[in-house]
């Protein structure tokens, strides 16, 4: 029996894997939707805030719902909504092809620490950029750094966001970012110092070789030196 068990939980029922893939499949195009709503975004489209009237009928790629989701992301979080979004798509598609998510809940957290880090990276040092470049880094980002800036300082925000923005990536991305330093270490190893001791060796060479000539040059010139100084005496 608990073999059974087992087995069960690690092989779920055709009822639940079809409701699975089902749920997934749903979450890529909602993905989907947003990511074209967001590429295709108009400012000038409502419930926008900086032109009347709006736009009539929307520019929007994805229709009035497309571009009141894509003013929504971009008038909170600025250039971080782009990293909510396209990471979050990266998580969904490793899951498509049947890599497993775990802990999702806590890789959200992570995620949603990121993009609001971003935010307020911009606001800091990105001011008058993005879609709303009188609102750079969306209303996240200017509560950010206002209320760090005004407690320790711009340099300290500054310190303060570069954590957070570690500390969310570790928790999204931990895999993956392991995954690059071992692929990085990797290829440093296999052509970084191999190249590094060609170089060495080509530099050691050049290094002899001009001290047999300099050698040789010295030689000559004392040899001429003591024979003059021989005839003159």
């Amino acid at each position: 029996m608990p073999e059974t068990r087992k087995n069960s939980k690690s092989h779920p029922s055709p009822t639940a894997a079809i409701a699975q893939k089902a749920a997934l499949l749903v979450l890529l195009a909602a993905w989907a939707f947003i990511l074209a709503s967001m590429v295709g975004f108009d400012r000038a489209d409502p419930p926008t805030h900086v032109v009347s009237p709006a736009n009539d009928p929307v520019e929007n790629w994805c229709g009035p719902v497309g571009a009141a989701i894509a003013y929504g992301l971009f008038v909170n979080l600025g250039f971080g909504a782009w990293v909510l979004v396209v990471l979050s798509g990266l998580g969904l598609l490793s899951a498509a092809i049947g890599q497993k998510v775990r802990h999702a809940a806590l890789r959200v957290i992570g995620l949603v620490m990121l993009a609001a880090a971003f935010s307020g990276v911009q606001h800091l040092m990105l001011s008058g950029t993005g879609p709303f470049p009188e609102l750079s880094g969306g209303h996240v980002g200017n509560v950010i750094v206002g209320e760090l800036s005004s407690r320790i300082g711009p340099l300290g925000c500054g310190i303060a966001l570069t954590v957070m923005a570690l500390i969310g990536a570790i928790v999204a991305m931990d895999e993956w970012l392991a995954w690059a330093l071992s692929w990085t270490w990797s290829w440093t190893r296999s052509t970084g110092i191999p190249a590094a001791k060609v170089a060495s060796v080509a530099a050691g060479g050049a290094a002899l070789t001009a001290g047999e000539v300099a050698a040789r040059v010295a030689s000559r010139t004392g040899s001429g030196l003591f024979s003059g100084l021989m005839a003159r005496l």
